[in-house]
């Protein structure tokens, strides 16, 4: 007999995340693989439990038991990021299944840690980093420390003036982005942080270039 899906739920485009709690338990390196799958999940529509627990394991680096698969999405429902968008309906049966899915499309976060740069893998992108900027511009590498204070600067502003867009003109945006993917809103988000970067350090360009003590390839 088949079953019918009842949904009373459509995710907002852009959900800007601007409380600690939020951020942490999202974007955090020690949740990420927890969580992130779940949602990765959910980009597809709104699911059931079981079905949650079958892709999570599908794709998850360690697989789960259903009930901590069911806290891990209560744990988003707590903080806004999941909700109940619906029914699974089964003709002649009185028991309905939940359907669960994302508050939103993409979730921006205007709170930048520097608990990103103390992972190992944070450490090695930003050391290779070092080595190529050496390559460009034919000059010693800079500073560890010193490039990643001012990368973590610089995304920390270009994350925030692009959160404030959101925030204030959410109305707008909704409408600009209702027919994007994931991926789109993911790489307009990239876009425009790369923007606001050159908008908000263009004149500061050289005393952040002091502070690595590099100068400029000419």
């Amino acid at each position: 007999m088949e079953t019918r899906d009842l949904i009373s739920f459509t995710p907002k485009n852009v959900m800007v995340i601007d409380q600690k709690k939020q951020f942490d338990l999202l974007f955090l390196p020690k949740n990420v693989q927890k969580f992130t799958p779940i949602l990765r999940i959910l980009r597809d529509g709104p699911l059931t439990l079981k079905e949650l627990e079958y892709k999570y394991n599908a794709i998850a680096d360690e697989p789960k038991k259903k009930n901590t698969i069911y806290s891990y999405v209560q744990d988003l429902e707590e903080a806004g990021y999941v909700t109940k968008a619906g029914q699974r309906i089964s003709p002649g049966h009185t028991f309905c299944e939940w359907l669960y899915d994302r508050t939103a499309k993409l979730f921006y976060p205007v709170i930048v840690s520097d608990e990103y740069f103390k992972s190992k893998e944070a450490s090695a992108a930003l050391e290779k980093t070092r080595e190529l900027l050496s390559l460009y511009l034919e000059q010693p590498a800079p500073d560890f420390n010193k490039l990643k204070d001012v990368v973590f600067r610089t995304n920390q502003q270009a994350q925030r003036v692009v959160g404030d867009v959101f925030s204030k003109h959410s109305d707008e945006i909704a409408e600009i982005t209702k027919d994007l993917s994931f991926r789109q809103l993911d790489k307009i988000c990239n876009v425009l942080e790369m923007l606001m970067v050159v908008l908000h350090f263009q004149d500061k360009s050289g005393d952040l270039l002091g502070e690595l003590g590099i100068g400029v390839k000419t």
